[in-house]
């Protein structure tokens, strides 16, 4: 199955914000969930809980939506001007 959206992890001042956004670009993108940076910053076991129950909901969502199943590529860089402070 072809890959189709894209779980996207971007920090907004004082915020973690995870968007399921478009593959290329984030025209269009939606806010799946926030946590603020103090709680991640510094912690692995919270940031991986906050991704992990970002890909969760994900998951579920297409299983509910479409039947089917969802998997996840190794996490990659944002590109340049999708960074924070670009608009």
């Amino acid at each position: 199955m072809a890959q189709v959206a894209r779980l996207a992890f971007r920090v907004e001042g004082k915020w973690w914000r995870c968007y399921l956004a478009p593959l290329h670009g984030m025209e269009g993108a939606t806010e799946m969930g926030a946590i603020r940076m103090t709680l991640v910053e510094g912690n692995a076991d919270t940031k991986a809980a906050f991704m992990g129950a970002m890909k969760s909901a994900f998951a579920a969502m297409c299983e509910e939506l479409f039947g089917a199943e969802t998997s996840f590529p190794p996490p990659r860089p944002a590109p340049e001007s999708e960074r924070s402070g670009h608009a």
